[in-house]
């Protein structure tokens, strides 16, 4: 039966995300298979797919949503050169679950550097406060959902996870590959056959089926010789 392999809507039992490829079987209708492959090289990619790479991208596109929305909410208190107030530094992403790919730079600031806004008083001279609160995003805690981490805390625990996962999956397939090599090696010794060695026996048993039949030629002509005496 032909395979196809087709974008599928998201899975939300098992977190695969819309867009990712899934295997099918036309017989005679398409039935996916992509949930029946759980072992060799292509379920571990599955499985590293589906669980950890999207486990990993909830995780940097709630920190994205999260920041946008606060640099924001900062931004907007502030004022810029040309002294106006009230505009976003980013273009909010409108789902979360897209956030990191989706989130850019506001028109406003794409269009006019002097729309960042650093100064909360514009009539101060060199008022950076905003810039100073913009700049400790990252280190502010609860927004991205804990109330003991910020959202660096967050971004790296998750860089940190992926990290530790990709070193133990390397070390078990380094373990894996010795244990293949062992058993076999066990096997071709104990199924192999040493050419030299097979031909020495063969040397060595020739010589004695040599030897045998010497010995029973003998005893033939031996027994002969005492029949003829008997006579």
């Amino acid at each position: 039966n032909p395979l196809e392999v087709l974008r599928t809507p998201p899975d939300p039992a098992s977190g695969k995300k819309e867009g990712s490829l899934d295997i099918f079987v036309k017989d005679p209708v398409l039935t996916k298979l992509t949930n029946r492959i759980t072992t060799g090289r292509l379920g571990g990619l599955l499985e590293v797919r589906d669980r950890d790479i999207a486990g990993a991208q909830d995780k940097i596109n709630k920190v994205a949503y999260l920041m946008a929305k606060e640099v924001n909410n900062i931004h907007r208190q502030g004022f810029g050169m040309d002294g106006v107030n009230g505009r976003d530094f980013f273009q909010e992403p409108t789902d979360i679950n897209s956030a990191a790919e989706s989130i850019h730079m506001s028109t406003d600031i794409e269009n006019n550097l002097d729309a960042i806004a650093a100064a909360k008083d514009p009539s101060a001279q060199s008022d950076n406060r905003i810039a100073i609160a913009l700049s400790g995003v990252g280190d502010l805690k609860g927004i991205a959902g804990d109330t003991n981490s910020s959202i660096l805390d967050t971004y790296n625990s998750t860089v940190s996870e992926l990290a530790v996962k990709t070193g133990a999956n390397k070390r078990t397939m380094v373990f894996q590959k010795d244990v293949l090599t062992q058993m076999e090696n066990t096997r071709d010794a104990l199924v192999g056959v040493n050419l030299d060695e097979e031909t020495a026996n063969l040397v060595k048993f020739q010589h004695a089926y040599a030897a045998s039949a010497k010995v029973m030629s003998v005893a033939d002509e031996l027994m002969q010789t005492v029949l003829n005496i008997i006579k």
